[in-house]
């Protein structure tokens, strides 16, 4: 077998890391590495967010009236916040009408002090997340996945940069932008979904026009998994360097072992590729 290519396979049973519930979930097949698999269930946000909020108003209620009212208060807006993001984020047609909730400037990628204050929870959580997953995780920021192309997580500083000269694909709507670069290309997009179509062959074509000037495009968003993995392997079948959707993100896992796009994520990356490839055989 190629070891630069890694089949995916779709499979139809109980996935083996989850509850034994019967749908179907893709594998990934590594030498000398336990396949992945992702079922199409509820998006970890949801339960991340709703978890917290569960928890905090149910704290609020049981332990509230001994809490000091401020306490009380703040607690009380942890879970507004979270319901309201999770909320949100729990359909494609809601993550599509409210990706800008955060204020993130779609030109720019800065977020607003206003929108910062309003939802300091939720900024204040991914922090937190980002921080203590690099700390144990020992992963790289960011991997080479192809000439000029560069797939990673949050950027925090010029130091976690591939080049000075690099274009940054920014696929999030929540992350606020820390460093200075050439060209900068936000994609409104909510945790473990993926860009539209439309969104994903605009942010493709930028990508091309950047390398084409001589930059390094590097794709990223919370840790350089999901939603920016997809909107890697677009670019890099644009580029002509995969043929298919399972080609293109086989190569991605052999660089970054981390990739692990959800369900959702791979069929919003397959019916771009499907646009694009009916787009070329009607020759526009």
């Amino acid at each position: 077998m190629d070891s630069r290519v890694l089949p995916v396979e779709r499979v139809e049973g109980p996935s083996p890391s989850g509850p034994p519930i019967h749908r179907p979930f893709y594998k990934i097949h590594l030498p000398h590495r336990h396949a992945w698999n992702v079922p199409p269930a509820m998006h970890r946000l949801t339960y991340l967010v709703g978890g917290a909020a569960v928890m905090a108003g149910a704290s609020t209620v049981v332990y509230g009236p001994s809490w000091p009212l401020p306490m009380r208060i703040t607690l009380l807006y942890v879970t507004l916040v979270a319901v309201l993001v999770a909320v949100a984020a729990s359909t494609r047609a809601t993550a599509r009408r409210c990706r800008g909730m955060f204020g993130k400037g779609p030109v720019t990628g800065r977020v607003p002090w206003p929108f910062i204050l309003l939802l300091w929870p939720y900024h204040l959580c991914v922090q937190i997340v980002c921080w203590f997953y690099r700390a144990s995780s020992g992963e790289r920021v960011f991997d080479q996945i192809a000439d000029r192309l560069y797939l990673g997580g949050w950027p925090l500083s010029r130091a976690m940069l591939p080049s000075p000269n690099c274009a940054i694909v920014d696929v999030t709507n929540e992350l606020l932008r820390w460093v200075s670069v050439p060209a900068y290309r936000p994609v409104l997009v909510f945790e473990s979904w993926a860009p539209e179509p439309e969104a994903m062959e605009a942010a493709v074509e930028w990508a091309l026009g950047q390398q084409a000037q001589g930059r390094d495009v590097f794709c990223h968003c919370t840790h350089g998994h999901g939603r920016s993995a997809v909107t890697a392997a677009a670019i890099l079948m644009a580029m002509g360097k995969a043929d298919t959707v399972e080609e293109a993100l086989a190569r991605l896992v052999k660089a970054r072992p981390g990739v692990k796009p959800n369900y959702r994520q791979v069929a919003m990356l397959k019916e771009w590729a499907g646009r694009r490839s009916a787009r070329k055989h009607k020759g526009t």
